[in-house]
């Protein structure tokens, strides 16, 4: 996904040394917001401008509470994967 980087950037630094029921509910907050972002902004009027229908969007096809929850999985997992993507230098035995 083209924009996992930058939610797990900005769930890193909404969330950098806060306790991980906070980070799941942030996680939580922005999963939902990048849904309403590509659902409603992006996928609703783009693919019916490319392939001529709205397969993804229609809700006789995809039920729209499914299409949330895997956001939500993925924002989800995202908070409790967190510490392993992690960034630390390294740094040169002494």
């Amino acid at each position: 996904m083209a924009l996992g980087v930058p939610f797990f950037v900005t769930l890193v630094r909404l969330t950098e040394g806060k306790s991980t029921a906070y980070r799941l509910l942030v996680a939580a907050g922005l999963a939902v917001v990048l849904w309403i972002i590509t659902f409603g902004g992006i996928l609703s009027w783009l693919q019916p401008l490319i392939i001529g229908g709205r397969w993804i969007t229609d809700p006789t096809v995809l039920p729209t509470w499914v299409a949330l929850m895997t956001h939500l999985v993925f924002g989800l997992t995202l908070a409790l994967l967190y510490p392993l993507g992690r960034f630390q230098p390294y740094r040169i035995p002494a």
